[in-house]
């Protein structure tokens, strides 16, 4: 059997790989900023651009490394430029991908302590990290999942299994209005059905009101309903609003309710100061989703779920097979996969820890901090801006505002944002996206990116307000 049918490269070979793509990826950081944040292919495109057939004989390495430069990263969204604002970027830092490089370079399976006990350690270790910075005590743990999706997902089932058992039927769920998609998503793959969800309307400030809440968990309990959780939000995804986090976590308190806050956008923040004061109360939730590949500047993918009691993610989710009989653990070695959904687990502490390691918390504190400065920056930069309009004040490194043209009334202002976009989209200088709130179409700016400059913010907004106006001539001709 050859080394090709063994899978296997010679040293040569494979050193020269290991420093082409290294060398590719450094170049990108070293670069980004010179390239366009997104490109963008139809199916059609990108059906003619690879082959689709099984390869049967082998390829010359060089030559994919090349395509996968040409034809794969040149056509994606870079959430890692600093001039990329959409969704929720993921900024990254070098040692996550290093970090990453080794997880994967020797292939580690962090579910069992007998096949894991370092890489669990360090798990453990980054975990108690973040735990502290949220204001849990001992006795609380967590652990990382591929997202907020999958924190929200586990969160939502240990709290349906403590509040209700095996029988759910009855039991009703709330939360505002502006809560994440993956929350009702969950509930479905969960088992909750629509009929025991309750979307209470926000305030004016984009938050779920202790009032409107009560209300409806009340009128439940008189039906017969069984209220078991209560979702709060660390940062909501269209304008960064926080909810009263320390009085939702009272009033659950008082009734008996399970509570979570979805803090993917947020809870990373609690390592500077900007982000302890807006999410005061948090460290009262029972549970709390935090997405360390947002602001803490990791590589996709590494979320976290966080629980004040550890012991519920173990009674939730152990379990024992015959074929893992050797594989036993123990309160001080235990197997990562008994506590949450995944047996097969790969090191996404690794890059975290690297990345903690190597700058330490006052850098990423700081980093933290110049997002929140920017969002400010690029409210006071639109203010001075007779073309545009804030719609939401900046919050948890978000803002939203228009492109309103002096003469407006005959123009489609919420279809001038969309096309806006579709500008930005062909023209790839800068990302921004499009969202709506209280029924307003709005452009909208996450502002994370520690590598972002004021110049970046001026520069984009320049570009907005020339598509805008070009666009605008454009309908009155």
């Amino acid at each position: 059997m050859d080394d090709k049918s063994m899978l296997s490269m010679d040293e040569g070979p494979m050193r020269e790989m290991g420093r082409k793509a290294l060398d590719m990826i450094i170049d990108h950081f070293l670069n980004m900023k010179k390239e366009p944040v997104i490109g963008k292919r139809s199916r059609k495109e990108l059906n003619g651009m690879f082959d689709l057939s099984i390869p049967e004989m082998p390829q010359d390495i060089g030559t994919l490394l090349e395509e996968v430069g040409e034809k794969v990263f040149s056509n994606i969204l870079h959430l890692d430029h600093p001039r990329c604002f959409a969704f929720v970027p993921g900024p990254s830092n070098f040692l996550a991908v290093i970090g990453d490089m080794l997880a994967s370079g020797f292939n580690v399976f962090n579910g069992i302590w007998l096949e894991s006990s370092a890489a669990t350690q360090i798990e453990l270790t980054v975990i108690d990290w973040l735990r502290q910075a949220v204001g849990y005590g001992k006795g609380s743990g967590g652990l990382f999942v591929s997202g907020g999706s999958a924190a929200n997902l586990t969160a939502i089932c240990v709290a349906r299994g403590k509040l209700l058992g095996e029988d759910f039927s009855l039991g009703t769920v709330y939360f505002s209005d502006q809560t994440h998609s993956s929350v009702r998503k969950a509930l479905r793959i969960l088992g909750i059905p629509e009929a025991r969800v309750r979307t209470i309307p926000s305030s004016e400030s984009f938050t779920l009101e202790v009032d409107r809440l009560a209300s409806a968990v009340a009128e439940d309990r008189s039906r017969g309903l069984q209220p078991f959780l209560v979702i709060g939000n660390g940062g909501t995804t269209n304008t960064g609003a926080v909810d009263p986090l320390g009085d939702l976590a009272d009033f659950c308190r008082r009734e008996s309710l399970w509570y979570h806050v979805d803090g993917a956008i947020g809870a990373s923040t609690m390592f500077c100061e900007h982000g302890r004061r807006h999410l005061s109360g948090i460290e009262k939730a029972d549970s709390i989703t935090l997405d360390p590949h947002k602001w803490l500047f990791q590589s996709y993918e590494i979320g976290c779920l966080l629980v004040k009691n550890r012991e519920d993610l173990l009674e939730t989710f152990h379990m024992r097979p015959e074929y893992l009989q050797d594989a036993k653990s123990s309160i001080d070695e235990p197997n990562l996969a008994d506590f949450g959904i995944q047996l097969t687990r790969d090191f996404k502490a690794l890059k975290l820890w690297l990345t903690f390691r190597a700058f330490g918390s006052r850098a990423i504190s700081d980093a933290l901090e110049w997002g929140f400065h920017l969002a400010e920056f690029a409210a006071g930069e639109i203010g001075l801006r007779d073309d545009f309009e804030l719609v939401s004040e900046p919050s948890m490194g978000i803002l939203c505002f228009r492109y309103v043209p002096e003469e407006s009334a005959a123009v489609d202002v919420p279809m001038l944002q969309k096309n806006i976009v579709e500008r930005l989209i062909a023209d790839g200088f800068a990302m921004l996206t499009t969202t709506v709130i209280h029924g307003k179409t709005v452009l909208r700016m996450c502002t994370i990116n520690p590598r972002t400059t004021h110049d970046d913010i001026r520069q984009t907004l320049d570009r907005v307000s020339t598509i805008g106006m070009n666009l605008t001539n454009k309908n009155k001709e």
